[in-house]
Formats: C-alpha cells, sequence, structure tokens
C-alpha cells in the first residue's frame, strides 16, 4: 500500500517545495526528461546533465536524497525572485509558496476581490471570505453575508 510521500512524486524527481536564500520557498516540478535538461541549463547546472543516472525520471527518482541536495545547495544560493526569474525565462514549472500575507496583498486578489471583509450573522467567524462562493456558505444553517453585521455574543 502507497504511503503519503508529501509534495514528491514517486516516480521522477525533483518535486516539491525547496527553501530559497530569502526563506521563501519555491515549488517545482520535474516531470520529464526535457524537463530536467531545461530545469538544470535554467539553474546553470549543466554538469547535472553528464550524470546518467539523473538522465531518466526513474533514475532520479531512485536518487531522490541527492537531487534534493543538489537542488537545496542552489536555491540556498539565490532569493525567490531570482530563482523565479531564472525559471520563467527557461520555462520551467514552478510557483512562489505564499503565506496569507503574501496571498490577501497579491495584486491579483485586490483586482478580482476574491477577498472581502465579512462578519456572520452572530458577529462571530473569520474576517475575510472568498465572495459568491458557490458552495453557499453557512455557519449552523445561518448564510454567510459579505459586510452583515450580526448582533455580538
Amino acid at each position: 500500500i502507497p504511503q503519503p510521500s508529501g509534495n514528491s512524486y514517486a516516480s521522477s524527481a525533483p518535486i516539491g517545495a525547496y527553501t530559497c536564500k530569502d526563506g521563501t520557498s519555491l515549488m517545482i516540478s520535474v516531470g520529464t526528461d526535457a524537463q530536467w535538461v531545461t530545469f538544470a541549463q535554467a539553474l546553470g547546472q549543466e554538469q547535472w546533465l553528464e550524470n546518467e543516472t539523473y538522465s531518466t525520471m526513474s533514475g532520479r527518482a531512485s536518487h531522490r536524497a541527492e537531487i534534493d541536495d543538489l537542488v537545496n545547495s542552489v536555491f540556498s544560493q539565490y532569493t525567490s525572485d531570482e530563482l523565479a526569474e531564472m525559471l520563467q525565462a527557461r520555462k520551467c514549472v514552478y510557483g512562489k509558496v505564499n503565506n496569507l500575507e503574501a496571498v490577501a496583498n497579491h495584486p491579483q486578489i485586490a483586482h478580482r476581490q476574491t477577498m472581502v471583509n465579512a462578519v456572520y450573522p452572530n458577529g462571530h467567524g473569520p474576517r475575510d471570505r472568498l465572495p459568491d462562493h458557490p458552495a453557499g456558505l453557512q455557519h449552523h444553517g445561518d448564510p454567510f453575508r459579505s459586510g452583515e453585521r450580526g448582533p455580538s455574543a
């Protein structure tokens, strides 16, 4: 029976969140042999491509700890913005792992108004919510409405 493996993937590596010099993590997914070549080139690590063990998905998966050490070593030398620029330039698959503050302050969140102040009718509950949630958010049968303030408890 397969066991949980976090963000990794059993048949390839590197896949997962790797911490950058500034403490921010980038989530990467190198799922094919062609992506491995592009990834190594984006990071300026062409010597990785000389190791035949790493040339296939299964080879990288079998040596996941070594691959993780290599990636961590490089990521620790750059900020998340620097790495994002390097990876984006080669069209590598990656994403910045944001904390709640970064999500709340993201320009796209403000533009799309996907986070708004909200209060449960009884005055309790989270400060923010996603508007017009398709599930029709409710708390103990009471609708969850933006901007409505219920009686204080």
